[in-house]
């Protein structure tokens, strides 16, 4: 039998390990780091779809609150555009912005409406004695009005063209057209302190 020197078993020691460490590192370790980096960019996507699903979700939280204020700002909106036209009620919510601000004034309701896709719009002939600071008010007031509505000036005269027709500091007479928005065109039927029974009559006040 062959003897094996020293240095013989050092370098066949020496050639096993080196054997085995090349086949652990092309048999295994090469495939666990291909599995590793394989698995890294797992966890990046992983990561990047929870970094764009939080972020999708705070968006949609943001757009949740903004069509709420929305939604709220167009309930509040709508509830300023009357259901019908009511003109006792259009009479007195009239009368009470030219209430203090006018002098003979006068409210006439126009028979005939402008037709809008599920709406229509019916104009108010308003006609009063004023003065410039009260006019200003006059409309200020119009535009604050519980009711949505859009007022054109006719004519507005001034005491130069009126001889005779002022009456104290009132020296313009005004002339606008009120024009109210509704969303349908039935009377409300509403009870009034000043008549017997509810209001049945879409016309009461014709020009």
């Amino acid at each position: 039998m062959m003897k094996v020197s020293k240095r013989e078993t050092i370098l066949l020691v020496i050639l096993f390990i080196m054997i085995c460490g090349f086949l652990y590192y092309n048999f295994y370790f090469v495939n666990a780091m291909a599995e590793i980096d394989s698995l890294n960019a797992e966890v990046d996507t992983l990561n990047t779809q929870v970094r764009d699903a939080k972020q999708k979700a705070v968006a949609v939280d943001l757009l949740k609150k903004q069509v709420t204020d929305i939604q709220n700002e167009a309930s509040v909106k709508l509830s300023k555009v009357i259901s019908s036209i009511d003109q006792p009620d259009l009479l007195m919510m009239i009368s009470n912005q030219l209430n203090g601000l006018s002098q003979e004034s006068s409210i006439s309701f126009a028979i005939d409406y402008q037709k809008l896709p599920s709406s229509r719009v019916t104009s108010v002939k308003v006609q009063f004695l004023t003065n410039y600071q009260s006019l200003k008010q006059i409309l200020l007031r119009l535009n604050q009005a519980p009711y949505v509505n859009r007022v054109v000036i006719g004519t507005v005269e001034t005491s130069s063209s009126m001889a005779g027709k002022t009456t104290g500091d009132n020296n313009l007479q005004a002339s606008l057209s009120v024009e109210f928005f509704t969303r349908d065109n039935e009377p409300s039927g509403k009870d009034y302190p000043f008549m017997t029974g509810p209001y049945p009559n879409a016309n009461l006040f014709p020009s």
